[in-house]
């Protein structure tokens, strides 16, 4: 029979993957082609699992067969519990077994809001609407209000998204509002193909302002 604890912290890695799986496929240079928002549909389920799991472990840690840590005549200590009773050893080893897994549980479920906290790296400042670069393109930008993010792996996958959009030459998004704004040569893509690629990402863009060169 498996155990409950690696199944719990598995649950609770699936209850964050809406998070981490966009922030993973950003860092290995692919578009996260909606996944954030599929698996955000899914985490109620993975909670519950999640919980169901947690219970099942601390039953199996603290409720069934609750043994006595009177040494037992005649049993052999064990020198990494210092119990001279085989039964309450292993009840204890469980229950250290339980709470390793239970901080590993509540460090996965907090993983949303410490990605935050991490340091971003600032993009450079972004060129201003008719600026030319250094093959003769004009840029122009558009800036969009983007619905249906939840954390800081939405937005890494987003600009990963829009930045293999051809065409695009910068994209920045925020969370919070949630806010692209992408600089892109019009003569290779335009305003209605960036709507396209956010929605492909699966999320739900409106355009705020274009402007052309």
């Amino acid at each position: 029979m498996a155990r409950p604890q690696p199944l719990m912290a598995l649950a609770a890695l699936l209850a964050t993957s809406c998070c981490w799986v966009p922030l993973l496929l950003a860092l290995l240079g692919l578009a996260s082609a909606g996944w954030g928002a599929r698996l955000e549909a899914a985490q109620p389920i993975f909670l519950v699992m999640t919980a169901t799991f947690v219970a099942w472990s601390a039953y199996e840690a603290f409720g069934r067969g609750r043994v006595s840590d009177k040494p037992e005549q005649g049993a052999c200590r064990d020198a990494d519990c210092g119990v001279s009773s085989a039964p309450a050893c292993s009840v204890r080893r469980a229950r250290r077994f339980f709470f390793g897994h239970l901080a590993l549980v509540a460090l996965l479920l907090a993983l949303p809001q410490l990605l935050p906290l991490l340091p971003r790296v600032e993009a450079a400042p972004l060129p201003s609407s008719g600026e030319h670069v250094d093959t003769g393109t004009t840029l122009s930008q558009v800036e969009l209000s983007v619905d249906g993010m939840t954390c800081r792996g939405c937005v890494l996958g987003l600009e990963r998204g829009l930045r293999t959009l051809t065409g695009v030459v910068r994209a920045s998004v925020s969370l919070d509002p949630g806010y692209a704004l992408v600089v892109y040569d019009s003569t290779l893509v335009d305003a209605e193909h960036i709507l396209a690629r956010v929605r492909e990402e699966g999320y739900t863009p409106r355009l705020m302002v274009a402007e052309a060169p």
